[in-house]
């Protein structure tokens, strides 16, 4: 028994559909745009970090080339961090730490004052007597 054009039709469309998104699965792409990072106090290297990832997943980007293509979005100060140290970075994570780039960005802009600010927060973060949990941790 055949189908009617239209079922079939719609059979062979799913089919193209899914030749085409297994053709094009291993490419890389750039659904999500990774923000810029200056490397002001103001910004958190480890918030900027995960966005990386995320970002990295997104667009499926090569293991080998995460490492040159955050570059691109690195300003100012962690731009001459990176260009200073382009040389010495060669992933974006894993292996040896000296030529892991995230590792690298983690120490040179998580600084101590950095980390004492964050750390006066955690300190100053209380909840009230009579907030609920639930208005605590919104």
């Amino acid at each position: 028994m055949a189908l009617p054009i239209s079922v079939a039709e719609n059979v062979l469309q799913i089919q193209i559909n899914m030749l085409a998104w297994a053709l094009g699965a291993g490419k890389e792409a750039t659904h999500a745009k990774l923000t810029d990072y200056y490397g002001t106090d103001k910004e958190d290297i480890y918030e900027w970090c995960e966005n990386v990832t995320r970002t990295v997943n997104a667009n499926r980007w090569q293991d080998e080339r995460i490492h040159v293509l955050v570059g691109v979005y690195l300003k100012e100060v962690a731009a001459d961090f990176y260009e200073e140290n382009r040389g010495t970075f060669t992933q974006w994570t894993g292996g040896v730490t000296s030529s892991n780039l995230k590792k690298g960005l983690i120490k040179r802009f998580a600084s101590a004052a950095t980390k004492d600010t964050w750390y006066a927060d955690y300190l100053n973060c209380n909840q009230g007597l009579t907030e609920t949990i639930k208005g605590y941790t919104n």
